[in-house]
């Protein structure tokens, strides 16, 4: 004979459920996600940057590339200090502003990066931004050359100038 075992359990019976008498408390607004860009290296930052200022898969923007240039500069990358003296000098993504360029690329140079050095230079060789100075721009170029900088380079062998 089979007798049917009573199976005991330590769980407690389902209680029906309760209807509220009021509604539920809307939920906690969350903290904002911090930005992309935070969690990002430098270099991831300034590569997003080129990609922006290139028009590389995405399209071309300015604005957006100076931003992601300005987190990349700001965590360090002295690349990006160089190129956003760049977009200021030619007006990308911001208004014209050589003395400003002229900011970043002494920053750059601040650095020992050799772009910012040959960028300084012009800036000397042709006073925009910053007064005319034809024996600083030398001293800029010739910094640049001797760092393998290939625009310094030719424009100083183009004036006979060693370095």
């Amino acid at each position: 004979g089979s007798s049917s075992a009573m199976v005991e359990t330590h769980l407690t019976p389902a209680t029906p459920p309760v209807t509220p008498s009021a509604p539920p408390a809307p939920p906690k607004p969350q903290a904002p996600e911090p930005p992309k860009w935070a969690s990002l290296s430098a270099e991831e930052n300034y590569n997003m940057g080129a990609k922006y200022y290139q028009g590389n898969k995405v399209a071309q923007d300015y604005g957006k590339a100076l931003d992601w240039f300005q987190h990349a500069a700001d965590k360090g990358h002295v690349g990006a200090l160089n190129d956003i003296g760049v977009m200021y000098e030619l007006g990308q993504g911001v208004s014209k502003n050589p003395a400003k360029a002229v900011e970043y690329y002494q920053k750059a140079v601040a650095k020992n990066y050799a772009l910012g050095h040959y960028n300084l230079g012009r800036a000397y060789e042709t006073g925009n931004g910053i007064g005319k100075n034809y024996s600083e721009a030398l001293k800029s170029f010739r910094r640049a050359a001797r760092m393998g900088e290939k625009n310094a380079q030719n424009k100083l062998s183009s004036r006979g100038q060693r370095w």
